[in-house]
């Protein structure tokens, strides 16, 4: 979810966006989380402990500014739009291997879902719009 990145903030438009797009695929069939916001959750705390066993942070306190409000509402988004989101939010991401790895998990979940050609197509159609 980019919490280790710190990238998402609650007052940022672009990041509410993201974090639709992030509830809306949790609530599909395929993924099968009863409880999005729950899951959305164990995953901003598990980072927070990933964080402080990589000694980033001494203290779950120090490590506040991975934590976010996640309880909604969120945009009911379709899964393309969804995946659209993330990409994009990858795409204008700083040139590093974070971006690399975020770009990567992006094609292969969606590929998952949607099929490698559907994936390839939709990657192309996303880059002409993000460029």
């Amino acid at each position: 979810m980019w919490t280790a990145s710190g990238d998402l903030r609650e007052d940022s438009e672009s990041d509410k966006y993201l974090l639709s797009a992030f509830h809306s695929l949790l609530s599909l069939p395929e993924i099968g989380s009863s409880n999005p916001q729950s899951t959305m959750q164990a995953w901003i705390e598990d980072t927070i402990d990933a964080v402080i066993e990589a000694d980033v942070c001494k203290t779950r306190k120090e490590c506040e500014f991975l934590k976010f409000d996640v309880s909604g509402p969120f945009d009911s988004l379709t899964l393309e739009d969804s995946f659209f989101r993330l990409w994009k939010h990858a795409n204008e991401g700083p040139a590093n291997d974070l971006t690399v790895r975020n770009m990567l998990n992006v094609r292969l979940a969606l590929s998952k879902l949607v099929g490698e050609k559907r994936q390839q197509e939709l990657i192309g159609i996303w880059n002409t719009q993000i460029k």
